[in-house]
């Protein structure tokens, strides 16, 4: 029997739709007005993403932000009130349960946003190893909005008054059961905002009539590619730890948590592999899973954890995983379609 698929509360509100997507149980939009567009619209003016698949949870409690701690990358008690701070759940070999944004609004109440296709997983850990304390999933009641873009400043008046934006990167602000940070997936300037059902379907209402461009999840997916932003799944595996994918930023290991002895043994001894960015020289895309060797070799050295084409380069990139050790000045090809193709490897951004 198939199962009905989840769609966001502001699904009706939709003015068109291109194309839908499947993702983590949800039916949600792929693009409006084309993923080449939209994609554009972010780098150069703002466009509005409903993400409300993510999950949304609350932690409340004595010494939540202590006790959650111990689970996280990072050091939640020496963070600020109001500080947005991305890291990990791990478990005991370091592999990243998930990445997350935590959200202080006290040190006894904490708001997550989490990954989709991970939201009972963590909701199940959560609630398993902090009993004293209250985990709440309130993704069915809220709605989460991505407002990116150099121009997103420019529609902040449609906000609720209460709801003013932070001033700093990875804060947030609180008015009752409404939430707005400033942070985002695309590597462009705005906010995220989180809503009951009702004043968020009001809202997102306010910047269709004004006019702003709805983006969907293909475009998300190109932004945050060109930007070497890991996608759990793809950029965070069984394989690829958090410190070999590049994010010992988002690991404070002056504390206790779990993972933290694994992770420091990949660490110190030098991780084998690591993640590289990847421009080719066509059109042509890479995908996810095609094969990696250095130009005219024979033998595979990596392969592709996620690919795509760049809007404003227009050619394919990719992020590959490869030797830690390989020169980063040395040409590679790719395998696409039995067909290898040159690529050369560029720091993040890749469209800059």
């Amino acid at each position: 029997m198939e199962t009905k698929q989840q769609l966001s509360p502001v699904h009706d509100l939709y003015p068109q739709l291109v194309s839908g997507m499947s993702f983590a149980g949800w039916r949600m939009p792929r693009d409006f007005d084309g993923i080449l567009r939209e994609h554009r619209a972010v780098r150069s003016a703002a466009g509005l993403f409903d993400i409300s698949h993510m999950g949304r949870l609350i932690i409340r409690g004595a010494d939540a932000v202590a006790q959650l701690q111990q689970l996280f990358s990072r050091s939640l008690v020496e963070a600020e009130v109001g500080q947005a701070l991305y890291g990990f759940f791990l478990d005991a070999e370091g592999r990243a349960l998930d990445d997350d944004i935590v959200y202080i609004r006290s040190p006894e109440e904490l708001w997550l946003v989490v990954n989709a296709a991970a939201r009972d997983k963590i909701y199940l850990y959560l609630r398993g190893n902090l009993p004293e304390l209250e985990v709440q999933d309130v993704t069915h009641e809220t709605v989460l909005f991505a407002l990116q873009g150099p121009e997103a400043g420019s529609y902040y008046d449609l906000l609720p008054a209460e709801l003013a934006p932070p001033k700093k990167l990875f804060r947030a602000s609180w008015d009752d059961d409404k939430m707005i940070a400033t942070t985002g997936y695309t590597g462009e300037a705005g906010c995220e905002i989180w809503l009951p059902v009702e004043s968020g379907r009001d809202l997102f209402q306010h910047f269709i009539d004004r006019g702003v461009q709805l983006c969907g999840l293909g475009a998300r997916d190109s932004l945050r590619l060109e930007m070497g932003f890991p996608l759990h799944g793809n950029e965070l595996t069984e394989e690829i730890d958090p410190v070999t994918a590049g994010l010992v930023n988002f690991i404070d290991w002056e504390h206790e948590f779990v993972g933290r002895e694994a992770l420091e043994k990949i660490h110190d001894g030098g991780p084998g592999k690591e993640l590289r960015g990847l421009v080719a020289t066509g059109r042509r895309s890479p995908r996810q899973g095609q094969k990696i060797r250095l130009a005219g070799g024979e033998e595979p050295l990596g392969r592709v954890t996620s690919g795509g084409f760049s809007p404003l380069l227009r050619q394919g990139v990719a992020i590959g995983l490869l030797p830690a050790d390989l020169p980063k000045d040395k040409t590679l090809e790719v395998d696409i379609r039995s067909t290898w193709h040159t690529v050369n490897q560029k720091n993040f951004p890749l469209h800059q």
